[in-house]
């Protein structure tokens, strides 16, 4: 969520604002490119939200690849493009089902899935803001006071193994 906020954070600054250290920073960020969660970094301009055609196809295959700058497959098996309105021109011999011509384009950068977080000492499901502490460089969370409690005595008692 960070990186969707700001994509340009370093790991340093990933690091302090996660609290773990800036190799486990870029450890994570190695592992959530190579499984394919971060698909890649971009930078938005303003110009390119304006005047955009979406195309309803049958197949959106028929649409070259590099005219797309964003495909969605529909639940019906046909496919909405959005590309370009001055590309529309390119379009040779695709079947058409819909064109509709967007003035503008606004993404909601803060709008976020829902995650589940649950309670690393109880399990339970944390519905609102969890308590966070870290112990041996990781972060657990607790669902309320006992449980912060009892993972606190938890950390006393590694620390005395280690």
């Amino acid at each position: 969520m960070l990186l969707k906020n700001n994509s340009r954070m370093s790991n340093s600054e990933l690091a302090e604002e996660l609290k773990v250290s800036r190799i486990t920073a870029r450890k994570v960020m190695e592992t959530l490119i190579k499984d394919g969660i971060i698909k890649n970094f971009t930078i938005s301009m303003g110009e390119e939200d304006r005047n955009l055609a979406l195309i309803l196809t049958d197949k959106s295959e028929d649409i070259p690849e590099y005219l797309i700058l964003e495909k969605y497959n529909l639940m019906d098996g046909t496919s909405v493009s959005v590309i370009y309105f001055e590309d529309l021109v390119k379009l040779k011999n695709v079947h058409v089902k819909r064109i509709e011509i967007a003035s503008s384009r606004t993404i909601n950068e803060d709008a976020s899935r829902n995650t589940v977080v649950h309670c690393d000492y109880c399990g339970r499901e944390i519905t609102d803001n969890p308590i966070t502490l870290q112990i041996a460089r990781k972060n657990y969370f607790a669902c309320c006071p006992n449980c912060e409690k009892d993972l606190r005595k938890r950390k006393e008692i590694l620390a005395e193994h280690l």
